[in-house]
């Protein structure tokens, strides 16, 4: 590897070694980083898929355009974040400066295995989401866990049933909601997935043409 790194579209490395001349990475394909890059201070994404798994401590710049990205470990010196379309995962709790989402993006959180899966922490300073586009965390919750069938979701109250069946019983603080929804169950399904979680912070300017569910 040279100091620029690209990961041509079509093909997809996992990285378990670390590139100690690695710069910058341009991704087209998938990467799934798996180790600290030391010297890595700009990654950009474009129209691929991007796992970030260990910190790399001097990336100070990522770029995402139409692209895939997992946040699954701390990006302190990312001050801004421009999501251009595609989907961001953030699986960390963030702090931003400035966050714009546009064009078909979409900020969320990875669908949660359990109660201790990664929920949407976010803290930013000024928040952009244009209209038609979103932080939507809809179904990243928990699937149902009553046995049985036609019943719905339970939070802070009881969810729907149908004669003869019981529900997920109630759980966590409707008035303070912080943990993961529970879907409900109809017929011989799995179920479906309860909403996910979220902690939203903007400390300054809020400008919202689009939703956050």
């Amino acid at each position: 590897y040279g100091s620029v790194v690209t990961i041509p579209a079509g093909t997809t490395e996992v990285w378990n070694v670390a590139c100690s001349e690695c710069t910058k990475i341009v991704i087209q394909g998938s990467l799934i980083l798996n180790v600290e890059i030391p010297n890595l201070t700009e990654i950009v994404v474009d129209g691929g898929r991007f796992e970030y798994n260990i910190a790399s401590p001097n990336l100070s710049s990522l770029e995402m355009n139409n692209a895939t990205v997992s946040v699954n470990a701390a990006i302190p010196n990312i001050m801004d974040l421009d999501v251009d379309g595609g989907i961001l995962e953030l699986n960390v709790a963030t702090i931003l400066e400035s966050l714009i989402v546009r064009n078909s993006g979409t900020v969320t959180h990875a669908t949660a295995v359990d109660a201790e899966s990664p929920k949407l922490d976010l803290t930013v300073t000024n928040l952009t989401i244009q209209e038609g586009y979103s932080i939507d965390v809809t179904g990243k919750g928990l699937l149902p866990t009553k046995a049985g069938n036609y019943y719905g979701g339970s939070y802070g109250g009881y969810g729907g049933t149908r004669s003869g069946w019981e529900t997920n019983e109630p759980y966590g603080d409707k008035y303070r909601p912080v943990d993961f929804g529970i879907g409900g169950k109809y017929k011989d399904s799995w179920g479906t997935r309860g909403g996910g979680a979220l902690k939203l912070e903007v400390t300054n300017e809020l400008l919202l043409d689009g939703s956050i569910v």
